[in-house]
C-alpha cells in the first residue's frame, strides 16, 4: 500500500520500488566517482559523509565533517569540497576548513519571503549558519540555536520544522532569527518499532520489512 498504486491488476510503482506488485527494490548504479567522494589525502582525519548543495552557477558543494582519527564523534572542523558533477571528483583545496564542530550537519536552501532571495543554510553543532551561496562565507545566526543533535530540518510554507537524532519530537519555528523559539509541533510514537536486539541484515526481518502494495 506504500509502494505503489494498483488498479485492475496493474501497478504504478513509486521509486525505488518495481516489479508486478511493487515488491522489489531497484537501485541506480553509482558511478565509480560517487563511491569515494572524499579525498583521503586531503586530511588525515576521518569523515562520514555530509550534505551537498547546488550553487547558483550549477557547481556542487559538499560539506564533510572531519572527525578525530579512529572516531566518528567530536568533529574538529568541516571540509568544503566543490565539483562540477554531484558524483565528483571534488576539489578540497579551494576553500578553507569551516569551524563547524557538530556531527552529521544538515543543509537546506530556501527562498526568504522577506527578500525573495535564496538563502543557503548549514546546521551544525546547535547553530544555523547562512550564506548567499554555498561558495560564500557562512555566518552563524546570532542568538539562535536548535534542539538536539543530528538535525533533520525542512522549510515548508514559510515555517521551519525539524527533528533530531532520537526522532521522538518534531519542532517548529517561524524563522531563523535571534530570539526565535522552537515549539513542539508533534510527538513521534516509537511503539511497535523493533528494539535494539535486532540487525537489519537479518534476512527474516528484511523479507518482512518490504510488504507488497
Amino acid at each position: 500500500m506504500l509502494n505503489g498504486l494498483c488498479n485492475g491488476g496493474e501497478c504504478l510503482c513509486f521509486n525505488p520500488w518495481y516489479g508486478p506488485n511493487c515488491e522489489e527494490l531497484a537501485y541506480a548504479e553509482t558511478p565509480a566517482s560517487g563511491k569515494s567522494l572524499f579525498d583521503a589525502g586531503a586530511s588525515r582525519n576521518n569523515t562520514w559523509g555530509g550534505p551537498i548543495m547546488t550553487a547558483p552557477d550549477g557547481s556542487f558543494h559538499l560539506f564533510s565533517p572531519l572527525y578525530r582519527n579512529g572516531s566518528l564523534s567530536g568533529p574538529t572542523s568541516t571540509k568544503h569540497g566543490v565539483a562540477s558533477a554531484i558524483t565528483g571528483p571534488y576539489d578540497w583545496t579551494t576553500f578553507d576548513d569551516l569551524v563547524l564542530t557538530g556531527e552529521n550537519p544538515a543543509a537546506v536552501a530556501f527562498v526568504d519571503p522577506a527578500t525573495n532571495k535564496t538563502v543557503f543554510t548549514l546546521w551544525s553543532g546547535g547553530q544555523v549558519h547562512v550564506a548567499d551561496s554555498p561558495a560564500s562565507p557562512f555566518v552563524a545566526v546570532a542568538g539562535f540555536s536548535y534542539p538536539g543533535g543530528n538535525p533533520a530540518p525542512v522549510y515548508h510554507k514559510g515555517a521551519w520544522y525539524m527533528t533530531n537524532q532520537h526522532t521522538t519530537t518534531i519542532y517548529t519555528t517561524p524563522r531563523l532569527a535571534a530570539g526565535a523559539q522552537w515549539v513542539v509541533f508533534a510527538n513521534i510514537s516509537h511503539a511497535g518499532l523493533p528494539t535494539d536486539d535486532y540487525h537489519v541484515e537479518d534476512p527474516f526481518l528484511v523479507r518482512f520489512a518490504m510488504p507488497g502494495p
